[in-house]
């Protein structure tokens, strides 16, 4: 990464010798049923790196991580454009507030299409990092759109991440106005196609 937030720090406090990974983890050690922000040393490659992570439904047995988003659900967000659709009703636009995260070795995974923490417009929820429509065929007058900024988070885009288009017609048709920042924290596309386009994968470090 390129650099740390208070979302992600380096800590030397082995925290009374208990480093909770997980949610469950944290509610067994603090006995805490409170949903809420909590610290995680999530990454076994690490055991020292914490991670903020709000964590959800902690008074069942199955509590979940979340990530919250600091820069807001207007600056993250999915849209299947509606006009000219068939059929119609995929249309949608979805604000997320928080993300759903899995922990793997070193890496998170964002499970995109989790809308525990998000807002819809229209009939469809659309996965976070997916955009589509069928406006038009011409090439550059793509009217679905998505963005992510995951600013104040402390993580950033997974080198590997990258995005790819579904099927289209014309079976020409590309992604429209790609931009990802240096630092791969925001980013935002417009989109040509029938289908979403999104990441192949959704992980980020």
């Amino acid at each position: 990464m390129t650099e740390q937030s208070p979302a992600l720090q380096h800590t030397d406090d082995d925290d009374a010798d208990h480093k909770p990974t997980s949610c469950a983890e944290a509610k067994s050690v603090r006995s805490n049923t409170n949903d809420g922000e909590y610290t995680l040393y999530p990454f076994s490659t690490d055991s020292d790196v914490s991670l903020r992570v709000y964590c959800h439904d902690m008074a069942s047995e199955k509590p979940k991580e979340f990530l919250t988003l600091p820069s807001g659900p207007d600056e993250n967000y999915a849209i299947f454009f509606g006009d000219r659709l068939q059929p119609f009703a995929r249309r949608g636009t979805t604000k997320f507030s928080k993300l759903r995260i899995q922990f793997h070795t070193s890496r998170i995974e964002v499970i995109g299409n989790d809308y525990t923490f998000a807002q819809t417009t229209g009939p469809n929820d659309v996965a976070y990092g997916h955009a589509g429509d069928c406006y038009t065929a011409a090439q550059g007058c793509a009217k679905g759109t998505f963005k992510v900024d995951l600013i104040g988070t402390g993580l950033e885009l997974a080198p590997e991440v990258h995005w790819a288009m579904g099927p289209t017609y014309p079976g020409y048709l590309t992604i429209n106005d790609m931009f990802i920042s240096e630092d791969r924290k925001p980013l935002a596309d417009v989109v040509d196609g029938v289908v979403t386009a999104g990441p192949m994968e959704r992980k980020y470090i």
